[in-house]
């Protein structure tokens, strides 16, 4: 990069570091370009000049192994130094650079430090300040590109003086989990500023907003040192134990359990509780809400009620039964609700269940009295419930069954049937497809499951208003590798279609109507939009915008020129620098452009009923046929 434009980035990441809660966690910014000599730092914020102790020009022109000056041999993690110096190689990408032979390759992606995201790598070293003075280190680097360029964006945390003699694995390991969940969502608030100064693209990683990173860790000893590596929402271990084994509370299952669900459970029919993993998006199942490219047609089941969280009586709450449910670990956090999701097993039947436990001081005892703590909270936990009570009441199939809501003098706990097969964004990281016919067809069954969910949803009258993939879960079942999909979290639904109401949702996700103040907004248009991102990151592993808000040079670049010319211009990192023209087929772009059109009077429907024959869906394009 030239001067002027390392002058740039250098004012900018300075910026970031003023950020208050980026001060507050002394967190710390760096960025390295790997194609000069030796992948020096071009750039440092204020908070990595307070954690070393060098100044700015001390660190400018250096490789970061300048902190490891004065650090005793013994405590040196050469595996570290070896991860980092294949990853700057792989970064960069010439045929030059040293290439991992077979065995090294299997070595280095046997290790529990190993990202299980591209691009991605979280390590902890120890490192010396100016001073002398040794520290942990745990950094977190991440393969970006600035105006079409490669760097390596990365971010410092400091870990406590006695995490290696005074304290426990499992205290280590909650520490950690913590510092990678507050590293990734300042994350992204770096990438927030990157994206309003540069073309930004980086492989997609879960994105904060409403939803905080799902991480789990593992630790593996050596040298005193925690090896860190970031694992899917639903610990894999869990997901192989799982595999095949009851997933779901059928009706009765649970005995008085299922009176906690009040209304809810007593209303769900047996077939619809035992039927749900044998919905088939083509067969026309569930007719009653509409199948796919028509109106629904026979009896429509009650409507959902005007207020979302009255779907539930919060009379159906009891006490927590202790000595029924055996926690077998945390799943994710739920930083949004101040609480956690862990994989239980209910003792007696053996099922896995996941348990969301939410402070009683955060959920109050009732929506009035939540309301009455947290006004203008868009996160809705009692909404969240009454929505996925009353959708088990009429056989929805696309969510997750309700067990029972229980309290303790700490906390409620919400406890739903397991989805084994994690979330949607863990499932398109791992398919092997690059982008590309072969990954558009593996992509095809999930996304018409989740467009047929969201319309039938549309048409109970619900708008969902946080659809992403990391709102997907997935369920299978033995001896059938086909997913199922299984729409969660429903803190941010409504009834009311066209709510002027502040902007919900991810990010990368939002429909930009919702910061438009002077016109209504139509909620079914606005999750529309949204499919239409989720689908473009299961086919390229990538993101179109960081935001929608205002500002992000791809998102304005699609404003003033439209998709087709973006679609020419942009190179997703997993697109191995080819254009989106080059890599997806003309039927997946014109569905995209129809589902992510900014005119929201242009943009394709789901097929909801509420738009009548005359109105162009999802449906009706060839790449959904």
């Amino acid at each position: 990069m030239e001067v002027d434009g390392s002058c740039q980035l250098q004012a900018i990441v300075d910026a970031v570091s003023q950020h208050g809660e980026l001060r507050k966690l002394d967190l710390s910014v760096t960025v390295a370009d790997p194609f000069q000599e030796d992948c020096p730092l071009i750039a440092c914020s204020n908070g990595f000049t307070e954690l070393t102790g060098y100044t700015v020009a001390e660190v400018m022109g250096r490789n970061c192994r300048f902190l490891l000056s004065g650090v005793p041999d013994q405590h040196i993690d050469e595996d570290t130094r070896l991860r980092c110096r294949y990853y700057v190689a792989a970064t960069r990408g010439t045929p030059e650079d040293p290439v991992p032979d077979e065995t090294m390759t299997e070595y280095l992606m046997s290790q529990p430090w190993m990202s299980a995201r591209p691009g991605e790598i979280i390590c902890v070293q120890t490192n010396a300040m100016k001073s002398g003075e040794l520290f942990k280190n745990m950094f977190y680097m991440k393969q970006v590109e600035l105006n079409e360029r490669p760097f390596i964006l990365g971010l410092q945390a400091r870990l406590p003086e006695e995490w290696q003699d005074t304290v426990s694995q499992a205290q280590l390991a909650s520490f950690c989990h913590r510092a990678f969940a507050r590293l990734s969502e300042n994350m992204s608030a770096v990438e927030g500023v990157l994206s309003r100064h540069f073309w930004y693209s980086a492989s997609a990683r879960r994105q904060t907003g409403p939803k905080s990173v799902r991480p789990a860790f593992a630790l593996q000893a050596g040298v005193g040192l925690a090896v860190l590596r970031s694992e899917a929402p639903a610990a894999r271990a869990w997901r192989a134990a799982a595999a095949g084994g009851p997933l779901a509370a059928r009706e009765g299952s649970f005995g008085d359990a299922g009176a906690a669900c009040g209304r809810c459970v007593s209303e769900t029919s047996t077939a619809a509780a035992s039927g749900l993993d044998d919905i088939d998006v083509d067969s026309g199942s569930w007719a009653r809400l509409s199948t796919p490219g028509s109106a629904g047609s026979g009896p429509r089941p009650r409507a959902a009620p005007a207020e979302l969280h009255e779907g539930f009586d919060v009379a159906g709450v009891q006490p927590w039964p202790v000595g029924r449910f055996e926690t077998l670990g945390k799943i994710e956090d739920a930083h949004r609700n101040q609480g956690s999701v862990c994989l239980v097993r209910a003792v007696d039947e053996g099922v896995l269940l996941a348990v969301k436990r939410m402070p009683n001081a955060w959920i109050q005892g009732s929506q009035q009295a939540f309301e009455e703590a947290h006004p203008g909270e868009t996160e809705q936990p009692w909404g969240d419930i009454g929505c996925n009570c009353f959708l088990n009441s009429v056989g929805y199939p696309y969510c997750m069954q309700l067990v029972g809501v229980y309290r303790d003098q700490e906390a409620t706990s919400v406890i739903t049937e397991f989805a084994n097969g994690g979330d949607l964004f863990d499932w398109a990281s791992d398919l092997h497809e690059q982008p590309g016919l072969e990954r558009e067809s593996r992509v095809k069954p999930l996304i018409r499951q989740i467009m047929h969910g969201v319309q039938c949803l549309h048409n109970l009258s619900i708008v969902h208003g946080d659809l992403s993939m990391e709102n997907v879960l997935l369920s299978t079942r033995e001896g059938d590798d086909a997913p199922r999909a299984r729409l969660i979290d429903f803190g941010a639904a409504t009834t009311d279609r066209f709510a002027a109401c502040r902007a919900t949702g991810k990010p990368s996700y939002q429909a930009p109507e919702m910061f438009d103040s002077d016109s209504p907004r139509d909620g079914f248009l606005c999750d529309a939009f949204s499919v239409g991102v989720v689908l473009y990151a299961m086919c390229l592993m990538d993101y179109p915008w960081v935001s929608t808000s205002g500002g992000d040079k791809c998102f304005e670049y699609v404003r003033a020129k439209g998709l087709a010319a973006f679609f020419r211009k942009r190179k997703p990192p997993a697109c191995n620098k080819k254009a989106i023209s080059e890599v997806a087929s003309p039927e997946l772009r014109a569905l995209l452009a129809g589902l992510l059109e900014l005119d929201p009077s242009r943009r394709l429907t789901l097929g909801e009923d509420a738009f009548g024959a005359g109105r162009s869906s999802v449906w009706d394009e060839p790449w959904m046929q």
